[in-house]
Protein backbone atom coordinates (compact mmCIF):
# COMPACT_ATOMS: atom_id res chain seq x y z
CA UNK A 1 0.00 0.00 0.00
CA UNK A 2 2.78 2.26 0.85
CA UNK A 3 3.86 1.46 -2.71
CA UNK A 4 0.77 2.71 -4.31
CA UNK A 5 0.63 6.15 -1.82
CA UNK A 6 3.85 7.43 -2.68
CA UNK A 7 3.58 6.94 -6.61
CA UNK A 8 0.04 8.80 -6.23
CA UNK A 9 1.44 11.20 -4.09
CA UNK A 10 4.49 11.93 -6.11
CA UNK A 11 2.34 12.00 -9.46
CA UNK A 12 0.13 14.22 -7.91
CA UNK A 13 2.41 17.30 -7.12
CA UNK A 14 4.64 16.63 -10.17
CA UNK A 15 1.58 16.98 -12.06
CA UNK A 16 0.58 20.07 -9.94
CA UNK A 17 3.86 21.72 -10.77
CA UNK A 18 3.64 21.32 -14.52
CA UNK A 19 0.13 22.68 -15.40
CA UNK A 20 0.63 25.55 -12.84
CA UNK A 21 3.61 26.41 -14.73
CA UNK A 22 5.38 26.75 -17.80
CA UNK A 23 9.17 26.66 -16.55
CA UNK A 24 10.86 23.64 -16.98
CA UNK A 25 13.08 24.36 -14.18
CA UNK A 26 10.72 24.11 -11.63
CA UNK A 27 8.91 21.42 -12.57
CA UNK A 28 12.15 19.52 -13.07
CA UNK A 29 13.61 20.29 -9.76
CA UNK A 30 10.09 19.33 -8.39
CA UNK A 31 10.50 15.99 -9.92
CA UNK A 32 14.19 15.95 -8.85
CA UNK A 33 12.78 16.16 -4.82
CA UNK A 34 9.79 13.88 -5.43
CA UNK A 35 12.47 11.03 -6.55
CA UNK A 36 14.54 11.55 -3.42
CA UNK A 37 11.22 11.52 -1.55
CA UNK A 38 10.14 7.87 -3.28
CA UNK A 39 13.16 6.03 -4.55
CA UNK A 40 13.69 3.83 -1.55
CA UNK A 41 10.14 2.99 -1.22
CA UNK A 42 8.05 3.01 -4.29
CA UNK A 43 11.39 3.60 -6.40
CA UNK A 44 10.13 7.21 -7.47
CA UNK A 45 8.75 6.74 -11.09
CA UNK A 46 5.54 8.84 -11.06
CA UNK A 47 5.44 7.86 -15.08
CA UNK A 48 3.88 4.39 -16.52
CA UNK A 49 6.09 4.32 -19.38
CA UNK A 50 9.28 4.11 -16.59
CA UNK A 51 6.81 1.81 -14.99
CA UNK A 52 6.44 -0.24 -17.81
CA UNK A 53 10.34 -0.24 -19.59
CA UNK A 54 11.36 -1.68 -15.70
CA UNK A 55 8.92 -4.15 -15.98
CA UNK A 56 10.14 -5.38 -19.32
CA UNK A 57 13.24 -5.61 -17.86
CA UNK A 58 12.34 -7.51 -15.35
CA UNK A 59 12.55 -5.17 -12.29
CA UNK A 60 8.99 -4.91 -11.39
CA UNK A 61 6.45 -7.79 -10.69
CA UNK A 62 3.63 -7.70 -12.79
CA UNK A 63 0.84 -6.97 -10.17
CA UNK A 64 3.19 -4.37 -8.56
CA UNK A 65 3.21 -2.79 -12.12
CA UNK A 66 -0.87 -2.79 -12.44
CA UNK A 67 -0.81 -1.06 -9.04
CA UNK A 68 1.72 1.63 -9.33
CA UNK A 69 0.39 2.74 -13.01
CA UNK A 70 -2.96 3.44 -11.38
CA UNK A 71 -1.44 5.15 -8.80
CA UNK A 72 0.19 7.42 -11.59
CA UNK A 73 -2.69 7.86 -12.99
CA UNK A 74 -5.06 9.03 -10.10
CA UNK A 75 -2.32 11.17 -8.40
CA UNK A 76 -2.33 12.73 -11.83
CA UNK A 77 -6.23 13.30 -12.54
CA UNK A 78 -6.59 14.46 -8.63
CA UNK A 79 -3.65 17.76 -9.11
CA UNK A 80 -5.60 18.28 -12.66
CA UNK A 81 -8.99 18.51 -11.05
CA UNK A 82 -7.37 20.75 -8.27
CA UNK A 83 -5.76 23.01 -11.38
CA UNK A 84 -9.37 22.80 -13.14
CA UNK A 85 -11.49 23.96 -10.06
CA UNK A 86 -9.34 26.47 -8.52
CA UNK A 87 -8.50 27.99 -11.93
CA UNK A 88 -11.23 27.48 -14.22
CA UNK A 89 -8.95 26.46 -16.42
CA UNK A 90 -7.73 22.87 -17.49
CA UNK A 91 -4.00 21.70 -18.78
CA UNK A 92 -4.78 21.51 -22.22
CA UNK A 93 -2.81 18.65 -24.01
CA UNK A 94 -4.00 19.28 -28.13
CA UNK A 95 -2.20 18.36 -31.03
CA UNK A 96 -3.12 19.19 -34.57
CA UNK A 97 -3.40 16.41 -36.90
CA UNK A 98 -0.73 18.03 -39.52
CA UNK A 99 1.41 17.73 -36.54
CA UNK A 100 0.57 14.28 -35.47
CA UNK A 101 3.73 12.70 -36.83
CA UNK A 102 6.20 15.12 -35.01
CA UNK A 103 4.33 14.91 -32.00
CA UNK A 104 4.48 11.20 -32.05
CA UNK A 105 8.05 11.16 -33.23
CA UNK A 106 9.04 13.29 -30.04
CA UNK A 107 7.17 11.77 -27.34
CA UNK A 108 8.27 8.27 -28.49
CA UNK A 109 12.20 9.76 -28.85
CA UNK A 110 12.69 11.32 -25.52
CA UNK A 111 11.10 8.53 -23.39
CA UNK A 112 13.21 6.42 -24.90
CA UNK A 113 15.74 8.45 -24.03
CA UNK A 114 14.85 9.57 -20.13
CA UNK A 115 13.75 5.23 -19.99
CA UNK A 116 17.00 4.24 -21.41
CA UNK A 117 18.15 6.60 -18.16
CA UNK A 118 16.30 5.40 -15.22
CA UNK A 119 17.40 2.00 -16.80
CA UNK A 120 20.66 2.19 -16.68
CA UNK A 121 20.87 4.24 -13.25
CA UNK A 122 18.86 1.50 -12.00
CA UNK A 123 21.44 -0.63 -12.33
CA UNK A 124 24.17 1.30 -10.20
CA UNK A 125 24.22 0.61 -6.80
CA UNK A 126 24.53 4.01 -5.40
CA UNK A 127 21.29 6.14 -5.67
CA UNK A 128 22.36 9.82 -4.29
CA UNK A 129 22.47 11.39 -7.76
CA UNK A 130 19.54 9.56 -9.49
CA UNK A 131 17.16 12.41 -8.24
CA UNK A 132 19.65 15.41 -9.34
CA UNK A 133 20.35 13.59 -13.12
CA UNK A 134 16.60 12.88 -13.50
CA UNK A 135 15.82 16.16 -12.93
CA UNK A 136 17.65 18.16 -14.58
CA UNK A 137 16.88 15.64 -17.60
CA UNK A 138 13.48 16.33 -17.11
CA UNK A 139 13.98 20.35 -17.28
CA UNK A 140 16.23 19.68 -20.52
CA UNK A 141 12.94 18.14 -22.04
CA UNK A 142 11.09 20.82 -20.73
CA UNK A 143 12.56 23.11 -22.23
CA UNK A 144 12.35 20.89 -25.70
CA UNK A 145 8.76 20.80 -25.48
CA UNK A 146 6.57 17.43 -24.91
CA UNK A 147 4.92 15.56 -21.79
CA UNK A 148 6.41 12.13 -22.11
CA UNK A 149 3.96 10.73 -19.50
CA UNK A 150 1.59 8.98 -20.31
CA UNK A 151 -0.53 9.33 -16.98
CA UNK A 152 -0.76 12.67 -17.39
CA UNK A 153 -1.84 12.55 -20.71
CA UNK A 154 -5.01 10.19 -19.62
CA UNK A 155 -5.60 12.17 -16.86
CA UNK A 156 -6.46 15.16 -19.21
CA UNK A 157 -8.42 13.32 -21.10
CA UNK A 158 -10.57 12.53 -18.25
CA UNK A 159 -10.65 15.71 -16.50
CA UNK A 160 -11.41 17.56 -19.89
CA UNK A 161 -14.24 15.10 -20.44
CA UNK A 162 -15.55 14.67 -17.11
CA UNK A 163 -15.63 18.53 -15.79
CA UNK A 164 -15.49 20.07 -19.35
CA UNK A 165 -17.84 17.81 -20.83
CA UNK A 166 -15.42 17.63 -23.44
CA UNK A 167 -15.12 14.56 -26.25
CA UNK A 168 -11.88 12.30 -25.84
CA UNK A 169 -9.38 13.88 -28.31
CA UNK A 170 -7.81 10.95 -30.21
CA UNK A 171 -4.98 12.81 -31.60
CA UNK A 172 -3.77 13.59 -28.18
CA UNK A 173 -4.48 10.10 -26.80
CA UNK A 174 -1.86 8.79 -29.96
CA UNK A 175 0.82 11.30 -29.62
CA UNK A 176 0.91 11.87 -25.49
CA UNK A 177 -0.33 8.34 -24.54
CA UNK A 178 0.38 5.71 -26.81
CA UNK A 179 3.62 7.72 -28.54
CA UNK A 180 5.32 7.54 -24.35
CA UNK A 181 4.36 4.04 -23.54
CA UNK A 182 6.31 2.80 -27.01
CA UNK A 183 9.28 4.84 -26.05
CA UNK A 184 9.75 2.81 -22.72
CA UNK A 185 8.89 -0.71 -24.36
CA UNK A 186 11.60 0.33 -26.84
CA UNK A 187 14.08 1.41 -24.48
CA UNK A 188 13.54 -1.83 -22.07
CA UNK A 189 14.15 -3.70 -25.82
CA UNK A 190 17.01 -1.72 -26.59
CA UNK A 191 18.57 -1.74 -23.12
CA UNK A 192 18.42 -5.67 -23.08
CA UNK A 193 20.01 -5.99 -26.49
CA UNK A 194 23.19 -3.77 -25.32
CA UNK A 195 23.41 -5.57 -21.88
CA UNK A 196 23.56 -8.69 -23.47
Amino acid sequence: MKHFTVELIGTFFFTLALALTTNPMCYGLIFASLIYLGVHISGGYYNPAITVALYLHGKLKRDHVFHLIIAQIIGAVLALCLVHHATESSFMLAVERPHMAMACLGEVLFTFLLCALVLSLCAQKSKELHGIIIGFTMVALGYIGGIFNPAISLANQIVCFSCMSQPLDVHSLIAYFFAPLAGGVIAAITYKYYQD
